[in-house]
């Protein structure tokens, strides 16, 4: 399942955030896009998923713009994982991931035996299984954002757009997870949105670089993260070199 940006352009009213953008995801490896606050990162997998239109170009699904598509039916293929606040009413966490999968269950039609077990799953895949039955209100930063994260890994989309997935978890859960998906990406497609240099370094097999609108260096970790591009992706007045100590960890 091949996801693509054709020539996307958007904005804000009269800003412009994104600026004839192209590229295109395929299953193989983990795809990480890093860029400042405010560079378009999560407007762009708005785009990609459709919760948003672009003003020109296309976004293209499997061949076919992503327009085409029904909400349920580009729901069962693409996963996407935003930022959110934790649910009003008191779901178990098991209830929560369930209704992640709400897109494969048939109208009308009460979850069966076979989404049970992709719940559990997914459970499994996030490190949750043992707060499957907490109320996830209840849950601390770090752990509710693992029951958002299978939530999604519960619909068993083809597709996978994460933003941000490991804000919340500490370095040995941001390492299980970073894991887990780096043996999905086997098979499936999957662009993680993050800050996290190290990560990008360790674990992308390919890094997208978004500054000034526009994807201005796309290819593996270390011939894209060099320090020139680096100090045009985070600028800062008067910063004309970045220090070598910006990476803990060298990829092995």
């Amino acid at each position: 399942m091949n996801l693509a940006a054709e020539d996307i352009s958007f904005g804000y009213g009269a800003r412009t955030v994104l600026d004839h953008v192209s590229f295109e995801l395929a299953p193989g490896g983990l795809t990480f896009l890093l860029g400042a606050n405010g560079a378009g990162k999560s407007t762009l997998l708005k785009l990609l998923c459709r919760l948003l239109a672009p003003r020109s170009g296309k976004i293209l699904l499997d061949g076919r713009d992503i327009g085409e598509f029904s909400a349920n039916a580009r729901a069962r293929r693409i996963g996407v994982m935003l930022q959110q606040n934790p649910p009003g009413l008191d779901l178990s966490v098991e209830e929560f991931v369930l209704f992640g999968r709400t897109a494969k269950l048939p109208r009308l039609s009460p979850p069966g035996a076979e989404d049970r077990q992709a719940v559990a799953k997914a459970l499994a895949a996030a490190g949750m299984t043992a707060f499957a039955s907490r109320p996830a209100n209840r849950l601390s930063g770090g752990e509710f954002q693992r029951a958002v994260l299978a939530s999604v890994l519960a619909l068993e989309s083809g597709i996978l757009l994460l933003d941000e997935p490991v804000s919340a978890q500490d370095p040995a859960q941001a390492a299980f997870i970073f894991e887990m998906l780096s043996t999905l990406a086997a098979e499936r497609n999957i662009l993680v949105i993050s800050h996290d240099l190290d990560l990008a370094l360790h674990y992308a097999s390919r890094v997208l670089l978004l500054a000034e609108g526009r994807i201005f260096a796309d290819g593996p970790p270390d011939r894209v993260m060099t320090p020139g591009n680096l100090v045009r992706l985070y600028p800062l007045n008067g910063f004309t070199a970045f220090p070598a100590r910006t990476f803990r960890f060298a990829k092995t």
